[in-house]
């Protein structure tokens, strides 16, 4: 006899879920919620953490000044995304009030026409 939803019968689901009660209550088996970032990217964050602190305070003025700019440096804008060695290559760093970096992100295109982005599609060969 088929359930309603015509893969497993009600015997074999519940035999199921009697079946994973068992193995999630067991003892030694307490689950380990997913790390954020691995070991090599969380040391990376924290690296980036130092390093974008002094880049605000050695560069202290936005330098966006786009309409609703309020001129003070609050963020770093990663030029090209922070995906790999792009989170601390500060080649690709512009400081930014809140209120520019919101406006960066909400209109890439506009962005890359102003010089305020960097296409990621872009090569390095392209690029130089």
């Amino acid at each position: 006899k088929m359930c309603c939803d015509g893969y497993m019968s009600c015997y074999e689901k519940q035999r199921w879920a009697r079946y994973n009660e068992k193995r999630k209550n067991a003892p030694g088996k307490e689950r380990k919620p997913i790390a954020k970032h691995s070991p090599k990217r969380a040391k990376e964050e924290r690296e980036y953490s130092r390093k974008a602190k002094d880049f605000k305070l050695a560069n202290p003025d936005c330098a966006a000044r786009l309409k609703g700019c309020n001129g003070v440096t609050s963020d770093v804008h990663h030029m090209k995304g922070r995906d790999g060695d792009l989170l601390l290559d500060q080649h690709y760093w512009i400081p930014v009030c809140r209120n520019c970096h919101n406006w960066i992100g909400a209109n890439g295109k506009k962005a890359i026409i102003l010089g305020l982005s960097v296409s990621r599609l872009e090569t390095n060969e392209a690029a130089a």
